[in-house]
């Protein structure tokens, strides 16, 4: 069907690569491609003629002459002018020449300029900074554009291309590592879009900086100073062609190291390699995004926010693992991470006039209104300044039967059930997967504001005011919605909450850093992992043992990652590349099992029999009596799923396996798995991929945080049995033993809580229940129901019921 859309053109001209995203009439979305690659180099290089060369070809050229290239042109923004060559260069002229690169290639594409084009900045340029950018557009074709922030157009395409739910009164954080800089905003849903709440930075810090740290710590430590001669003060050709190529090994070293936990760079002159390994990286990287960290404290301490909907980091620099587990560790929420975090602010610029889009603005002049408003805030200093959001009209809804290709599962509407994947009868001709039995077959609290800190608060308009009463009630955590009685027109009708029962704490070890808890089937020994170990505890008190795993296992950063076996033999450690298993007794190594990508992790079957993880794509039984995998399910070949596993629940009777993908797009959402067919059983609710999952005891239900919400489904036919209403996403969700108590961590004026809710009313029973750090890094169920273990950042801390 033809789009009422006009082409469009998105432009995220970067510091490092600039990224451009086209819509053609007929709707479709397409990344322009610069040499085969969507990464265009914003390099820019000057012949000798005077002819302005961008991309591979200007980091080409540079290598013969390296004083013509101007390698970052938006770093050099209030510079006035750059020197290449002969002549004098102006920051314009300079964005304009990568500019025109991407009008050449999109005109190649479409045909024509389309009359939409959008180009985003950083939210805290003013005035002036961006009429340097018009000047830019205007020189390079461009005459008519759209500017929108950053931040902005990263919301857009978290909110409405992946779904994630962000209701009005939420706020997200935007977290924006690219190659050159760093920005985090904190960004609040109003009626009409988003405001910007507040916003920090740091110009110098990115992905380049990085790569300097690794040069450093290698000239620091092979060969003597003159032996680097080549790289300091290149003299020939020779040099000068090494040490480009070498900054660019460097660079793809650093995102191997973010796939795999080793690597080896070449040393050129020096003619040797040397072996790098993802903790060495880390080593070097994290004084640097601490401070990155740091930065997104202090601006949601400065938005005032008490709780936060999601983190979405962006930026290449972001791919990382130690950027996703410093934030959930600092801030106690998991972030999304998506594939391609290049591409998200180009595509959410393309979004940004999108009118169907309910929240945005619908034109690039809107766009640029509420960025000129942030921008005055920012000059004024004005604590009540406005970002306005233009009003949008809503387009009538497809219904789930209208929007839903033949199929395709959707998630039903509340208390009916969803529909199969399958006719009805109809089982799939092929297991999807592999059946071997012999072998594998393949409290945020920062003193002080950030130097680029501005609050805006969203209070001038109609809009805002209008939205008050709605605001406050979503600060509030609502009672849940019941499946069978919610109202048709949405409120909520609830029984009475239930008592609460009473809970007392103690503190069972100070000082430590908690990574992850588990009892032993018989609730007498907690085991609690920290950096390189596990340490046993007696739950009454005293240290029993520690079984040293080794500062080179580093944990996983997913949930959940510690656990015993059944009969309390082996405990199984989820690491960043690897499941592995440990004697309990004698503390050794029984198995370690390699992944590509970090894995999720199941745990056992009730028997002890299998244990549950993800290598990718791909969902892995571990039989523990033959010491191999023999059950393989390719998520992937079932699901045209393009993300990896990132969550996975294992039913106890060994029976079913849920999973999500990673990223918390529309096109990743839960599958339930029959584990002796390998067939899929049924196809969940979409949305936000990051949130962890669990069935209870009996396996009757599935329960599931998705956004700010978490789903209760009923196995028996996948109806949804309940809605458990909150104000931020859960990173960590487990029924109680008997299965009568649904346990969730929550938030509460920047401390971090502990949710209990009784599964048969839907009511939460406790929310008072505070764990004495700033964070809650792993919280747990006694085998009896009895006692809650919690951890952070600084202790471990027991709840006994009373």
């Amino acid at each position: 069907m033809p789009s009422s859309r006009p082409a469009g053109l998105g432009i995220d001209l970067g510091t490092s690569h600039t990224v451009a995203v086209v819509r053609r009439r007929d709707g479709r979305v397409q990344s322009l491609l610069f040499d085969s690659s969507p990464l265009l180099p914003s390099a820019v290089f000057v012949s000798q003629s005077g002819a302005a060369l961008v991309g591979s070809d200007a980091l080409h050229s540079a290598k013969m002459a390296p004083a013509r290239l101007e390698p970052h042109p938006k770093r050099r923004i209030d510079d006035g002018t750059v020197l290449l060559g002969d002549r004098e260069w102006t920051i314009p002229e300079l964005f304009a020449a990568v500019l025109s690169r991407v009008r050449r290639e999109c005109v190649q594409v479409l045909g024509e300029i389309p009359s939409e084009v959008v180009i985003t900045h950083p939210a805290v340029w003013g005035p002036t900074r961006r009429s340097l950018l018009r000047k830019a557009c205007a020189a390079a074709g461009f005459e008519d554009v759209g500017l929108v922030p950053e931040p902005v157009a990263a919301a857009h395409y978290f909110v409405d291309q992946l779904g994630h739910e962000v209701p009005v009164g939420a706020s997200i954080v935007v977290h924006d590592f690219g190659g050159g800089t760093f920005d985090a905003a904190v960004l609040t849903r109003t009626i009409t879009g988003f405001t910007v709440s507040s916003l920090d930075g740091l110009d110098q810090l990115g992905g380049t900086d990085i790569d300097a740290a690794i040069v450093a710590d290698l000239r620091g430590r092979v060969g003597d100073p003159e032996d680097w001669a080549w790289y300091t003060a290149p003299q020939t050709t020779a040099d000068r062609r090494a040490r480009h190529n070498f900054i660019e090994d460097v660079r793809l070293v650093k995102e191997r190291l973010s796939r795999h936990p080793t690597a080896d760079l070449y040393l050129p002159i020096l003619d040797r390699d040397v072996h790098l390994t993802r903790e060495e990286l880390e080593t070097l990287a994290q004084p640097l995004l601490s401070r990155a960290v740091d930065v997104v404290e202090a601006v949601i301490e400065d938005s005032g926010v008490p709780d936060l909907a999601g983190i979405f980091p962006v930026g290449g620099a972001s791919r990382m693992p130690l950027v996703a587990t410093l934030l959930h560790r600092r801030l106690g929420v998991a972030p999304i991470v998506v594939d391609q975090l290049e591409q998200v602010v180009a595509h959410g610029a393309l979004l940004s006039g999108k009118p169907e889009a309910v929240g945005f603005s619908t034109s690039a002049a809107a766009t640029d209104r509420a960025s000129e408003a942030a921008s005055v805030a920012l000059v004024s200093g004005d604590p009540l300044a406005t970002v306005a959001d233009p009003v949008v009209s809503r387009e009538p809804e497809a219904t789930p039967a209208e929007a839903a290709p033949v199929d395709e599962m959707v998630e039903a509407p509340t208390g009916d059930t969803p529909t199969p994947t399958h006719p009805p009868g109809d089982e799939p001709a092929e297991p999807v997967g592999s059946h071997e039995s012999d072998g594998e077959t393949s409290g945020l609290s920062r003193p002080s504001v950030g130097r680029r800190s501005i609050l805006v608060a969203g209070v001038g308009t109609i809009a805002a005011l209008a939205a008050i009463p709605l605001v406050m009630a979503l600060n509030q955590e609502d009672d849940p919605v019941k499946a069978d009685d919610a109202p048709a027109d949405g409120s909520s009708s609830s029984p009475p909450r239930p008592d609460a029962q009473g809970w007392s704490s103690q503190t069972l070890i100070a000082d430590i850093a908690t990574e992850a808890l588990a009892f032993s089937p018989s609730g007498d020994r907690l085991a609690v992992g920290r950096a390189g170990a596990v340490e046993i505890w007696d739950v009454d008190g005293g240290h029993l043992d520690t079984i040293a795993i080794g500062d080179d296992n580093e944990w996983s950063y997913l949930e959940p990652k510690l656990e015993f076996s059944p009969d309390g033999k082996l405990l199984a450690v989820a690491g960043r590349d690897h499941v592995s298993l440990w004697d309990v007794d004698g503390g050794t190594s029984v198995t370690k099992l390699e992944v590509d990508t970090t894995p999720a992790f199941g745990g056992f079957s009730s028997d002890g029999s299998r244990l549950a993880f993800s290598d990718g794509k791909v969902l892995k039984l571990w039989d523990v009596a033959t010491e191999s995998v023999n059950i393989t399910i390719n998520a992937l070949v079932a699901t045209k799923n393009s993300h990896d596993i990132n969550q996975l629940a294992f039913s106890s009777d060994g029976a079913l396996l849920a999973s999500r993908g990673w990223g918390g797009s529309s096109d990743a959402p839960i599958e339930v798995w029959d584990v002796s067919s390998g067939r899929r059983v049924t196809q969940l609710a979409n949305g936000d991929g990051s949130g962890p999952m669990a069935f209870n005891p009996d396996a009757s239900l599935l329960a599931a945080s998705v956004g700010i919400t978490i789903h209760l489904w009923d196995t028996s036919d996948w109806s949804r049995a309940a809605l458990l209403k909150r104000n931020r996403s859960s990173s960590r969700l487990e029924f109680s033993p008997d299965g009568a108590t649904l346990m969730t961590d929550g938030i509460s004026n920047m401390s971090h809580r502990i949710d209990l809710w009784d599964v048969a009313s839907r009511q939460r029973t406790r929310d008072d229940l505070f764990h004495s750090d700033l964070e809650l890094t792993a919280l747990t169920f006694s085998p009896d129901g009895e006692i809650i273990a919690s951890g952070g950042s600084s202790s471990v801390e027991l709840w006994r019921r009373e």
